[in-house]
């Protein structure tokens, strides 16, 4: 005997959007912009950290300073270009999946 529940279709998924990224085939991407932000913030954290410490272990405020921003320079477009490969990667992301951590869902008419 047939059921009810086999007549049903399953449930579309909800049209997404990818904001402020470019959208290739289902996944959403950062725009190299987002990159450079994401970086930039990164790096100025990183930096206070590395001085602090280089701070505490020479006990000069110009060698801390220095080591900081040799650091930095180095570093961010390090994580630049690290971000980019990784977000040619599809390791751990879904296609056309709700779990898309960039996507949001489209509203389907007025609040």
């Amino acid at each position: 005997m047939a059921t009810e529940a086999s007549n049903v279709a399953a449930p579309a998924l909800p049209k997404v959007v990818c904001p402020a990224g470019v959208v290739s085939g289902a996944i959403c991407r950062e725009s190299p912009l987002r990159s450079v932000a994401k970086a930039i913030s990164y790096r100025v954290l990183g930096t206070l950290v590395t001085m602090a410490v280089a701070w505490a272990v020479t006990d000069r405020l110009a060698t801390a300073a220095a080591i900081g921003l040799g650091d930095t320079v180095i570093k961010i477009f390090t994580f630049y270009f690290h971000e980019r490969v990784w977000d040619r990667i599809g390791f751990g992301r879904k296609r056309g999946s709700q779990e898309e951590p960039a996507a949001v869902p489209l509203a389907e008419g007025p609040p």
